[in-house]
């Protein structure tokens, strides 16, 4: 291979790999926002359904029923001043008390724990009134699950660009070797056109 198609290989092969890797933190990017955005939402309409639904109706029958139909989420009912009345025994780090509820907005669903990074839970609050009780349903979700997909593709993405080196390793070896037999035809085509 001469240096000129050399170089060309070299720069179209680096400009190739930057491009994917670009391609690859974009597409990273994108998937985590996703997954972080759809659990942000699902857990403020699983918490809007029970709120929903202890407004229309408050009983401890009622609040066994919404803990066992949610599996991926906890749910704890509290008061207006965060005293935990009925929660999912999944979370006991709370001493029954969820200060976090405290002097929230009574009229808006919020989220009162979002950073998944640092934090084991997100978490939303939703208050909720009937003629019995006013108080707050609270839902917290694992982070677990973004942190995991976050891992797996990180994991994709190191075997994505070892392949790519890899792949772009051979073609360069191949294109070595088709260029040196090129040349070796041409060797031996000179010679006996010279005989």
């Amino acid at each position: 291979m001469n240096q000129n198609t050399s170089k060309i290989f070299i720069y179209s092969f680096v400009g190739i790999f930057i491009l994917e890797i670009v391609f690859m933190v974009y597409l990273h990017r994108q998937m985590v926002n996703q997954k972080i955005l759809n659990d942000f939402e699902s857990l403020m309409a699983s918490g809007a359904e029970h709120r929903d639904a202890l407004s229309e109706k408050y009983s401890p029958i009622k609040i066994h029923q919404l803990i066992a139909e949610n599996k991926e989420q906890e749910i704890f009912i509290t008061n207006l001043n965060g005293y935990v009345l009925n929660n999912a025994e999944n979370i006991k780090v709370l001493n029954n008390n969820l200060p976090l509820v405290q002097d929230l907005d009574t009229k808006k669903d919020q989220l009162v724990i979002d950073n998944w990074k640092d934090a084991p839970y997100i978490a939303s609050a939703h208050y909720f009134e009937n003629g019995q009780i006013s108080g707050f349903v609270v839902m917290f979700q694992s982070t677990s699950p973004i942190h995991e997909m976050i891992q797996f593709m990180n994991i994709c993405s190191i075997i994505a660009i070892a392949t790519s080196l890899i792949f772009l390793a051979m073609v360069y070896s191949i294109l070595i070797k088709i260029q040196s037999l090129q040349k070796r035809s041409e060797k031996i085509t000179f010679q006996y056109s010279n005989a």
